[in-house]
């Protein structure tokens, strides 16, 4: 089954086809079927203009945090990982990058002890990825 994800940033869009998902750019044409649902690794504005775009008994996964107006009783569901400890999820998730049904793109590598540096990185720009610490 090919995965798809609703939405990527401006310029991600041959990244996630190379993952095999299909994408549209929020504020581009709208797509023409709806979508089984996101993680949302962005947060607020972002995060709520997701939820049209979802089908009935999808559900939005947000790692930044739900936007405050977010849907609370409808046809999508709404799950906050954010600072997840529930080790059922988590471990969830953990299956799903081993089996390649989730990949994390990873822009840069960096050691522990130049988390200041990583920082400094992802707010000059948009990366393209995830910075990972490795000890």
């Amino acid at each position: 089954m090919r995965s798809r994800l609703p939405a990527c940033a401006p310029g991600g869009e041959a990244e996630a086809k190379k993952l095999g998902l299909e994408t549209f750019v929020i504020g581009g044409p709208t797509p023409a079927a709806k979508f089984d649902g996101p993680i949302d690794t962005i947060g607020g504005e972002v995060a709520a203009s997701l939820f049209p775009f979802i089908k009935h008994g999808g559900t939005v996964v947000a790692i930044a945090g739900l936007p405050e107006n977010h849907p609370k009783d409808g046809p999508v569901k709404a799950v906050n990982m954010m600072g997840a400890n529930n080790v059922a999820e988590l471990g969830i998730l953990f299956e799903a990058i081993e089996h390649g049904a989730l990949v994390l793109p990873i822009a840069r590598r960096l050691p522990l002890a130049s988390v200041g540096e990583g920082h400094r990185i992802y707010e000059a720009s948009n990366v393209g990825g995830k910075i990972l610490f490795t000890a």
